[in-house]
């Protein structure tokens, strides 16, 4: 775990090396796993293993901010964090409520945790040009307290794709259990790292949305969507946050 310079100035990254961060995997794969027997599909067609892919990372992401927080300061969140996944009492049928959640007396910050496998460069200043995901215009369109983003660079950039697994289209238990495990294996062994490199408060993403992109990828039987083109270069960098999240919890 580090500080990482970039070549924007005073735009610090955080780099965790994921093989050092068992515990934030094993939980993840276990969050994913649930999640995944009982999420539909609404803008893209996925086989369960796809589905379970992308729900791993994004519940790894959120447990890696969660850390991220315990480290930075640890003085505030023994009692000051709330993570959904860990109080929920649904057996993970239903959507997250959020992904973390920050409270202080009489108030509360929540937190998205966005995540992003990244497949062109192994540069972290080249994830400068990288987007923070706001979604617009969909189902999924919220603006929340702080939307925080997290991109893993794995050691083959062949690794994330967001085509299809064309060999799982058993939803078999066993079959489905065999994929989570061999996923998770390969994982370990790509040494990913894992870099948090941006955020923007709700007035940012509220403005990023006034200008939009359209992607859409028919190799993944995905659907044209929209989001916000707010570049990472232009978000606020780690240290803001702490100065904000310090302000927060220094006052009611």
């Amino acid at each position: 775990m580090q500080w990482v310079e970039t070549s924007k100035q005073n735009h610090y990254f955080y780099n965790f090396n994921m093989n050092n961060h068992c515990t934030e995997i094993q939980w993840a794969k276990h969050t994913a796993y649930f999640k995944t027997k009982n999420t539909h599909d609404s803008w893209q067609k996925r086989t369960i293993c796809k589905r379970f892919t992308n729900l791993f990372l994004g519940d790894l992401a959120k447990n890696l901010f969660k850390t991220y927080l315990m480290i930075l300061r640890p003085y505030y969140f023994k009692d000051n964090i709330v993570e959904y996944d860990l109080i929920r009492t649904d057996a993970f049928k239903n959507p997250d409520k959020f992904d973390l959640k920050i409270v202080k007396g009489n108030k509360e910050c929540t937190i998205e945790v966005k995540s992003s496998g990244e497949k062109y460069s192994s540069n972290p200043n080249r994830l400068l040009d990288r987007r923070i995901i706001i979604n617009f215009g969909n189902e999924h369109q919220h603006f929340e307290c702080m939307a925080v983003q997290i991109l893993f660079v794995p050691a083959n950039l062949d690794f994330f794709q967001n085509e299809d697994h064309p060999d799982c289209k058993n939803s078999n238990n066993e079959y489905f259990d065999n994929f989570v495990n061999n996923y998770i294996n390969q994982f370990y062994q790509q040494n990913i790292q894992a870099y948090i490199v941006g955020w923007a408060d709700k007035e940012m993403q509220e403005k990023a949305v006034n200008e939009l992109i359209k992607i859409q990828n028919q190799n993944a039987n995905a659907e044209q969507r929209s989001y916000a083109d707010l570049q990472v270069s232009n978000s606020y960098s780690l240290v803001d946050f702490l100065m904000k999240l310090d302000k927060f919890m220094e006052t009611l």
